[in-house]
């Protein structure tokens, strides 16, 4: 089974979608928008069933405030025990913490995320060649969302 997080094109919403093996259609239960897709979503292409992009990036599927916090929740330890002159608990904490971060690392599943319109696709095989992030890639497509919001100007006559 595929799993597709994305905001709805239609009505703006944040939908999560099951989508059976062999399927090619996507629809979002809010507004009845649908999608039909050229190719089924478990293959192992690398477009975006949302948008049709053909830019994705490989990333973990893990919440990144737990990350921030567990990083938070280190540094503050480690200073704590710093602070009160025992640096093998300080480096102990560190080594913990880092150990915690290679299991999870180990373990979690990826999923592909769009660069365009941010879905994010898990379940896919792990034979889909996607590239890790690109920042070039994100900002060639933040600017190109920049351009698009933006209004020209008309020009009144007085």
């Amino acid at each position: 089974m595929t799993f597709i997080q994305f905001v709805c094109p239609r009505c703006s919403e944040g939908v999560g979608v099951e989508i059976a093996p062999g399927s090619d259609r996507l629809r979002c239960p809010n507004c009845e928008w649908e999608q039909t897709q050229s190719a089924p979503t478990n293959s192992a292409s690398a477009a975006c069933p949302v948008c049709g992009c053909d830019d994705m990036w490989r990333q973990k599927n893990f919440p990144q405030s737990v990350g921030l916090f567990m990083v938070g929740l280190a540094m503050v330890l480690s200073t704590w025990a710093w602070m009160r002159y025992e640096p093998v608990w300080a480096l102990g904490i560190l080594l913990f913490f880092a150990l915690i971060d290679w299991v999870l690392y180990m373990i979690m599943p990826d999923v592909l995320v769009c660069y365009r319109c941010r879905a994010r696709i898990s379940g896919l095989p792990d034979e889909a060649v996607v590239p890790k992030f690109d920042l070039e890639v994100q900002e060639r497509y933040r600017q190109e969302a920049i351009r698009k919001n933006q209004t020209t100007p008309t020009i009144s006559q007085k």
